[in-house]
């Protein structure tokens, strides 16, 4: 066998000399990547916490906010027709029972101008023509440009781009094919209700369309009604363009069908008209319970939040007694009083339903006392959550020291982050030089090797020699 050969056969006793001894060397490894396991775990634990307290901060500042203690005025409102109309209410919505009839819809105007055949020329000049539209108290001018060969199709379709493309003027228009040979254009109010009425001034253009303001009536209650080949408008009366119905038995009148003025912060949608023998509906104002129940259940579960977090790894709460504060603090939270008397406000969070529950976080325990407090006195609870000396403020003092870059995690984050670096150094650096020295012992093991084979052969043929000379009668 060659020389070659045999240290080929014993390179697997050299690999596993090399790896007897990395596994010498292994506890150093190991010591250094748990370490570094350890503190990746801290630093997850504090970047979590992190997380939830700045979920926390944020739902403080909802309580900070200008309209906080309007959200504990919230008011609903339910309609025993929802397809008949709808409501809503604001803060300063009036608790109670109203009754609504509807008994007409506010609609758009609509002018049609007469049927014109397509193919006929249209007789107008060439050169820019305007015409005014009034829509209210706004009166708006359109330009067209004819070149004076135009087909009505041809102008009717110049005349409806120069209205849609007019800035500010309230109206949509269309042509339409009302035949294959014939057609006509509708001009329809963007707005609803009598005061967005369309009127137009007199003009040589609309006059070929059929539009005339004093053919058509058209800023009269006796408007001329459009017809099968004739201009004319929808409605005759322009006062039928407005909403009519009964709240409470009093007649109103208005423009939209979207009613915000008539009740102090309700705002009314009419759907449906009812006919004239049908019953009125009811509109029901209540507070909107779950509306404040749901924002204060998103301070309590950012608070629950922040304690869950700590309570996850208590080897480092143990350590950090700052967190151990924090925790201890948020708990006491329940049981701070918060007013000197009843007079004053309510003086504890279970006055007005809220306590820990069996897994040690902060819950709406009792809905009916909550829902109580709420109607009795919305501003008192309002104050508990919201006011100078609310739980949102005294929950901000808690966590002040903890946010922000220069607060307390983030700089256990910084001191971890710059241990998690420095041992990752150390594990990359002690790695390396086992690897370092397991390749020297190696190279120094195959050179042994070496040396021991060839004297190996160099005894095997110096033996062989004295044999074959004492055989040969040499020696």
């Amino acid at each position: 066998m060659s020389l070659n050969s045999v240290l080929q056969t014993n390179q697997s006793q050299t690999d596993l000399l090399v790896e007897s001894y990395k596994a010498t060397q292994q506890n150093k490894i190991d010591s250094l990547t748990n370490r570094r396991t350890l503190l990746q775990s801290r630093q997850s634990f504090y970047t979590n916490l992190n997380t939830r307290i700045n979920s926390l901060s944020s739902q403080i500042d909802k309580f900070k906010a200008a309209d906080a203690i309007d959200k504990f005025f919230a008011k609903s409102v339910t309609s025993s027709d929802a397809s008949i109309a709808t409501a809503s209410s604001k803060s300063d919505g009036t608790i109670g029972n109203n009754t609504l009839k509807v008994n007409q819809l506010a609609s758009n105007d609509l002018l049609i101008t007469s049927r014109l055949n397509l193919g006929d020329n249209f007789g107008e000049d060439a050169g820019d023509k305007t015409f005014e539209f009034t829509i209210g108290d706004v009166t708006k001018e359109v330009s067209v440009t004819f070149d004076g060969t135009e087909t009505n199709e041809q102008a009717m379709k110049k005349i409806v781009q120069a209205i849609n493309s007019a800035a500010d003027l309230d109206i949509n228009a269309a042509f339409v094919k009302d035949t294959t040979t014939t057609g006509r254009l509708s001009l329809t109010a963007k707005n609803t209700g009598s005061d967005n009425r369309i009127r137009f001034s007199e003009s040589t253009v609309l006059d070929k369309l059929g539009l005339n303001p004093t053919a058509l009536l058209s800023d009269t209650n006796t408007r001329v009604l459009s017809t099968e080949t004739g201009a004319g408008f929808r409605r005759e009366d322009f006062s039928d363009l407005d909403a009519k119905f009964e709240l409470n038995s009093i007649n109103i009148t208005r423009g939209s069908n979207t009613v915000t003025d008539v009740l102090d912060g309700l705002t009314i949608n009419l759907l449906k008209t009812q006919e004239q023998d049908a019953s009125p509906i009811t509109l029901s104002t209540t507070v909107n319970t779950k509306s404040v129940e749901d924002f204060v259940k998103g301070l309590l579960t950012s608070i629950n939040d922040v304690m869950s977090s700590i309570n996850q790894n208590k080897d480092i709460r143990r350590n950090d007694s700052a967190v151990t504060g924090l925790l201890q603090n948020l708990r006491n939270v329940a049981l701070t009083k918060f007013t000197d008397s009843a007079e004053d406000g309510y003086q504890y969070l279970v006055d007005v339903g809220i306590k820990f529950d069996n897994s040690g976080f902060l819950v709406i325990s009792d809905s009916d006392k909550f829902k109580t407090a709420l109607e009795s006195d919305p501003q008192k609870l309002a104050d508990l959550f919201s006011g100078e000396n609310g739980i949102a403020k005294r929950v901000e003092e808690l966590i002040s020291p903890f946010k922000g870059n220069s607060g307390l995690v983030s700089e256990r984050n910084k001191n971890l982050k710059t241990q998690i670096d420095s041992t990752s150094k150390r594990l990359a650096d002690t790695e390396s030089r086992i690897e370092t020295q397991a390749n020297a012992l190696r190279r120094q093991y195959q050179s042994y090797l070496k040396l021991f084979y060839e004297a190996q052969n160099q005894n095997t043929y110096l033996s062989g020699f004295i044999t074959q000379g004492s055989e040969n009668g040499l020696f």
